[in-house]
């Protein structure tokens, strides 16, 4: 979407391009919707005070349109940056704690090698009992199933990084 361009031009030219794949008139695609054509011709345009949310819904639903939104931020620090920084303050604190308790801590603890390899975000070891704790912080979680073998992955591997620090979990 450009810059200039309102949000409504650009549904509706997506609406008249899909239109078209389909080989429908506007009068057609308005007999689908139960509107006028003139609805039809001014969703189009998208040059309207406002914008028929349902009426674009069913336009989308009716042309198989699958609309995919970016609401990234438009400020100075974008959001992979501020992932990183939310990140990074989870973990360090995450690491003060657990060595408040006791424990010692290792962050971005290396394990695997190749395309095998992969980093936990603290780990820690307490020596009293040799309990060994992976921890992952996660500020956007997209896929839980992932997340889940990733870490059962990080629990059968944690013992390598372990000792490589001297600790007997």
């Amino acid at each position: 979407m450009a810059r200039d361009e309102s949000l409504g031009v650009v549904m509706g030219r997506v609406i008249r391009e899909a239109r078209h794949e389909c080989g429908w008139s506007q009068r057609q695609l308005a007999a689908r919707l139960g509107v006028s054509q003139s609805a039809i011709a001014q969703l189009e345009r998208g040059h309207l005070d406002y914008l028929d949310v349902r009426l674009v819904t069913r336009a989308f639903d009716e042309l198989g349109i699958r609309p995919v939104f970016d609401g990234r931020t438009l400020g100075l620090i974008g959001r992979r940056e501020q992932r990183d920084r939310v990140h990074a303050a989870c973990a360090t604190y995450g690491k003060r704690r657990m060595e408040g308790a006791g424990w010692a801590t290792s962050l971005e603890a290396e394990l695997g090698s190749g395309r095998g390899r992969g980093w936990i975000d603290l780990l820690a070891y307490r020596e009293t009992d040799r309990a060994l704790l992976v921890t992952e912080f996660k500020t956007e979680i997209h896929d839980v199933g992932k997340i889940q073998r990733t870490l059962g992955w990080y629990e059968r591997a944690a013992w390598q990084p372990a000792r490589q620090r001297g600790w007997r979990p």
